[in-house]
């Protein structure tokens, strides 16, 4: 993934950790719920709804740390004025390590 698509990931997966949250309370509430009534059956559709919400909530989880990690390991490039606006002055000293001018390359920002 690339870093714009790790973050638009990351936040797509954060937005579904918080519905998987939020399935994780309403199930809670429709438990508590079904064993006032003393209905079995509502009882067990709900437990059986915590349990995938849960589930959902932890591969999340799992997800997101990947993302962050990817995200830490690929460091955006860095594009310099020199790259994108020709005539601003800069030269190939000011943007190339030294001994560098002259090869084509991607280099990092200083």
């Amino acid at each position: 993934m690339t870093n714009d698509r790790s973050s638009k990931g990351a936040s797509l997966l954060e937005e579904l950790l918080q519905h998987a949250l939020a399935g994780v309370l309403l199930a809670r509430r429709g438990i508590s719920h079904a064993q006032s009534k003393g209905d079995r059956e509502l009882l067990e559709l709900f437990e059986n709804s915590l349990s995938t919400c849960n589930e959902r909530a932890e591969t999340v989880r799992q997800l997101l740390l990947v993302a962050r990690n990817e995200g830490e390991s690929h460091p955006a490039e860095q594009v310099t004025s020199a790259s994108f606006a020709p005539g601003d002055g800069a030269s190939d000293a000011d943007v190339l390590p030294e001994g560098e001018r002259g090869r084509a390359g991607n280099w990092p920002a200083y």
